[in-house]
């Protein structure tokens, strides 16, 4: 039985043995509890822990948020990248990865609050629509040190 593989979604899957596109398991069953997992936090960590000049940036300027307010949104964080003329990447959702790096165990530098208010930007560099859309409100952990990452504001 033959098929796209599960692994890359790619077609260079054979009956047997691995996918000739991504080397994957090469088979129609589905993928264990295991290997999902083990892709899914490989695509995860590819995306939010890469080292693109972007994310680089995008860190750096979390950083700074984090440190001179104890509250803050995604329109803060988009205010700031356009001040500093730091263009705007191609995918809408870019700053999932550095927020959800700013949150984890290693930087714990902010962290999600349960509440969500309306978004005030009325436009995105993509000319989509946000304004009165919720948007979560993050909380500084980080309050009052001094950046370290170096953000050019």
């Amino acid at each position: 039985m033959s098929g796209p593989c599960w692994l890359c979604r790619g077609t260079g899957k054979t009956t047997k043995g691995p996918c000739a596109d991504c080397g994957g398991s090469g088979s129609d069953r589905t993928p264990t509890r295991a290997e999902r997992s083990r892709v899914t936090k490989g695509a995860i960590e590819a995306a939010e822990w890469g080292s693109t000049p972007w994310n680089i940036v995008a860190r750096a300027c979390l950083e700074w948020l984090a440190c001179t307010r104890e509250r803050f949104t995604s329109d803060a964080f988009w205010a700031a990248m356009d001040r500093a003329g730091i263009p705007r990447p191609r995918e809408p959702r870019a700053n999932g990865g550095p927020f959800l790096y700013a949150a984890a165990k290693g930087q714990r530098w902010i962290r999600q609050e349960g509440t969500s208010v309306p978004s005030t930007r009325t436009t995105t560099a993509h000319g989509t629509t946000h304004h009165g859309t919720k948007v979560p409100v993050y909380v500084s952990l980080i309050y009052g040190r001094k950046p370290t990452l170096g953000w050019p504001r």
